[in-house]
């Protein structure tokens, strides 16, 4: 099936356009007084386990899930499966 002409020229126009992705392992709900109380070499416990697999949202929206790797001694993402 060959891709159509003119489908990758619209999309080549979105080439330049920013969108906020974040990479999130976990959430948590603290009370303030939790949040005030962390010091260097706290923790903050989230709600998953290791071995889990992290979500990548774009501008909000939930848009794929992977897992962390490692790439020339920095954190990537490896995405597994879209959403």
């Amino acid at each position: 099936m060959s891709e159509n002409p003119e489908s990758t020229e619209g999309l080549g126009r979105l080439a330049g356009v920013v969108l906020d992705v974040t990479v999130e392992l976990g959430r948590s709900r603290l009370p303030i007084r939790d949040l005030l109380a962390l010091d260097e070499g706290g923790v903050v416990k989230l709600g998953r386990q290791v071995g889990d697999p992290v979500d990548l949202v774009v501008n909000g929206l939930l848009t794929a899930r992977g897992e962390i790797v490692v790439v020339d001694g920095r954190l990537g993402l490896k995405v597994t499966e879209v959403l």
